[in-house]
């Protein structure tokens, strides 16, 4: 354990078992932060020292480096312009005192890379000559910048992955038995430097009063075969977020959330597997002030300045507070484990806390991207009574019936239909009516969904939601009439062209094909 800690254990045990104190939130956590910048980018020192002012960090624990611009560098540049300089700046500074190449006393556990820090470290390896081969894993040495500062204090770097041995804990960081020389590495990057500061800004305001709205998960369909991991974590996520009272809006075919899906009041966004930005979450999703919002995919950050490409950069500039991704291709099982991530969030863990326990490996090829500090869940649990009419009320009393029902959407039923009914608020059913679905439940979805969209205002995004979930229930039916129906009246009061589109385009695959002229 890391020199300096101890004493602070009590404190940090109160903060994850009340997390009430939220005004405590930034400052023990402040001395134990490293924030690293690009000293020969001027945008880049601004945001470090915005940032350690924000969260009470001390000046002493900025580090400036002379970087090179460009996203991507080589093995040589990593060693000579990057990791030695900040080894020696640790030692300097009294944060590290080692032996030989290895950490044995530490006064830091979280490390911030800001904005104008390489992003990754390119390929050694020559080209494969004809019938060469290599194992896909332990011969490789590209990484992430950010997992191999992670393991620079413990490990060697010389190639292929190095266990992390925080994969799978339920402690905090500072009080775990850990390598003293481990770091839980995040940054704080986006394509510009204003999406960098809403995302500390918002993660700051969203601590202070939870984190309240929607949950997206978009699953694939996948039972069975090499992929099925990746739906069950998010099965799992799925399961976890409803138990614990965050709505939940799902979907399990093999396509994404549809562009002209209206996403809105989205919290958390969690789904896999497309190369690209696209669907509902492509341009144009509602996400709220220190949303989380990841996309698990080979490259979903294999860069972060092109805010439509991938899609960590994309999800950030949309307003998401938190993503993650990676930088080359991980493997699937290799990646963040985002059930473990969204559980350690639930209890009041920090984002870097959360993400290095749910991820299996270090020197590889993952990035977490926000603030590590931020504890999104930290004041669930103590919130006092909210005010009639104010922006979280409705999530706070659906949450509150959840709780009652030990965690069961379903048998919450009654009480979610009288709670939409007196606030003519069609959330509540929204939420019970993909609950229903997803458990094989249809006709009572169908008879939930009808009833929530007769609440939602005419035009309005949620109507146009609940509508487009009855016509995918509907449309699976023999008969295509009601499902048609329902497609023209919704036709005639929607407004927005990304909605139409998506309309017409049902409306056509259930349309009779002509038959061939003879």
């Amino acid at each position: 354990m890391a020199s300096g800690w101890k004493s602070l254990s009590p404190l940090l045990t109160l903060l994850i078992l009340s997390p009430l104190v939220t005004l405590w939130a930034q400052s023990p956590m402040a001395p134990l932060t490293v924030v690293v910048y690009n000293s020969l980018d001027a945008s880049s020192q601004d945001l470090a020292q915005f940032y350690a002012a924000k969260r009470g960090i001390p000046e002493p624990n900025l580090v400036g480096l002379p970087l090179p611009p460009e996203e991507v560098i080589s093995r040589e540049t990593f060693n000579r312009q990057l990791a030695q300089p900040f080894t020696d700046r640790m030692v300097k500074g009294g944060f590290w005192k080692m032996k030989g190449r290895e950490v044995i006393q530490s006064k830091v556990r979280y490390v911030v890379l800001m904005r104008g820090v390489p992003l990754k470290v390119s390929s050694t390896l020559p080209a494969l000559e004809p019938g060469e081969k290599r194992d896909p894993v332990r011969d490789r040495d590209e990484a992430s910048v950010d997992s191999e500062l992670a393991a620079l204090g413990f490990a060697s770097l010389e190639g292929g992955f190095v266990e992390n041995p925080y994969y799978r804990r339920f402690t905090p960081a500072p009080d775990a038995d850990l390598p003293a020389g481990m770091l839980l590495v995040t940054r704080l990057d986006a394509p510009d430097e204003i999406t960098v500061r809403a995302m500390i800004q918002d993660s700051l305001r969203a601590e202070e009063r939870g984190l309240w709205g929607w949950a997206y998960v978009d699953l694939r369909g996948i039972t069975s075969g090499a992929y099925a991991e990746g739906d069950r974590w998010l099965s799992a996520t799925t399961d976890q977020l409803r138990k614990k009272g965050i709505p939940v809006i799902s979907d399990r075919s093999p396509d994404l959330f549809p562009a002209g899906f209206p996403i809105t009041q989205a919290a958390l966004y969690y789904g896999w597997y497309a190369g690209q930005a696209s669907g509902a979450f492509g341009n144009g999703a509602q996400l709220l002030p220190g949303s989380i919002a990841i996309h698990i995919h080979s490259f979903s950050a294999a860069s972060l300045r092109d805010p439509t490409r991938y899609w960590a950069a994309p999800l950030l500039v949309q307003g998401a507070a938190v993503t993650a991704g990676n930088v080359y291709e991980p493997y699937l099982a290799l990646t963040l484990h985002l059930d473990t991530f969204q559980d350690r969030l639930m209890v009041g863990m920090n984002v870097a806390d959360a993400a290095y326990m749910a991820t299996p490996m270090l020197s590889w090829m993952a990035v977490v991207i926000g603030d590590p500090l931020y504890r999104p869940y930290a004041t669930w649990n103590d919130l006092a009574a909210p005010a009639l009419g104010t922006s979280s009320e409705i999530w706070i009393r659906y949450r509150e019936i959840i709780n009652k029902c030990q965690g069961s959407v379903l048998l919450a039923s009654l009480a979610l239909k009288k709670l939409a009914t007196s606030t003519q608020n069609s959330m509540p059913l929204e939420s019970l009516g993909n609950a229903e679905r997803d458990a094989g439940e249809v006709p009572p979805a169908l008879a939930t969904f009808e009833q929530a969209a007769r609440i939602a205002p005419p035009g309005s995004p949620e109507r146009l939601r609940l509508n487009l979930e009855l016509i995918r229930l509907l449309r699976s039916r023999p008969d295509r009439l009601p499902a048609l129906r329902l497609i023209a009246s919704t036709l005639a009061e929607e407004k927005s062209p990304a909605g139409q589109k998506l309309l017409q385009t049902w409306q056509a695959s259930l349309m009779p094909k002509p038959s061939p002229s003879p």
